[in-house]
């Protein structure tokens, strides 16, 4: 895919519509009718730098003045819309546009912590990554229950569906599904109890959201490889 404009000349421009939505009057300015040509322009800008496909210009052709803000999200439609110019605006000018042309992890995973991602809210992605990855592999593994016939939470879920002959089964030989299953149980275990239950204040914080959300990520990414996008209690 080649870049249509210069990369130099669409951040210098990117950064002009930020200005212009944050500068005074900025909020009147952006919810008025001016606000669709400044979207239009901008996600144009991000499209010819990063391309068509990226969730950048996904997200700004979907944006509208009056958006409500998600679970995680935080500020106003204008921090939103500004967010995701910066966003563009660094990954053009650090040269790696063509590397970034879709969400750096599990798709499905990255639409539910985006926000936090955006908001930079490190120290909330953990466990938000350990409770979505819990919920997708119930829901992947025929929602397993319990010897009290209520649902399977934690160690146990990921016990009972990464065991060998289990429902999600990884791995070609018994030590590859028994690592699988110790790398699924460590997810919760060692990850999802410690930012579960309690409030972690480190100075790692980001580096270790972004280790979760890689490992969350090879666990789904394994399944999908594994068993296809069909679970295989739909089969």
């Amino acid at each position: 895919m080649h870049r249509v404009m210069d990369s130099h000349a669409a951040v210098e421009r990117l950064g002009e519509i930020a200005w212009m939505a944050r500068s005074d009057g900025g909020i009147s300015l952006m919810s008025g009718s001016h606000s669709e040509g400044l979207r239009v322009e901008a996600a144009a800008l991000v499209a010819s730098c990063l391309g068509r496909e990226h969730y950048l210009v996904a997200k700004l052709d979907e944006w509208t003045p009056f958006a409500a803000t998600g679970r995680y999200r935080q500020g106003s439609p204008v921090d939103q819309f500004c967010g995701y110019l910066n966003a563009a605006v660094a990954l053009i000018g650090s040269g790696e546009a063509q590397a970034s042309m879709s969400p750096p992890c599990d798709p499905e995973l990255w639409a539910h912590i985006e926000g936090l991602v955006e908001g930079r809210m490190w120290d909330k992605v953990p466990a938000v990554v350990v409770t979505f990855v819990e919920h997708w592999f119930r829901s992947r593994g025929g929602n397993p229950s319990n010897k009290s016939g209520g649902k399977l939470y934690g160690r146990g879920l990921f016990s009972e569906l990464l065991r060998p002959g289990g429902a999600l089964t990884l791995g070609s030989d018994l030590s590859e599904q028994e690592g699988w299953h110790d790398l699924g149980q460590g997810l919760v275990k060692a990850i999802g109890n410690g930012h579960r239950h309690g409030v972690q204040d480190r100075a790692d914080a980001e580096r270790l959201a972004w280790s979760v959300i890689g490992l969350g990520s090879l666990l789904m990414g394994e399944v999908r490889r594994t068993y296809g996008d069909r679970a295989p209690a739909e089969e």
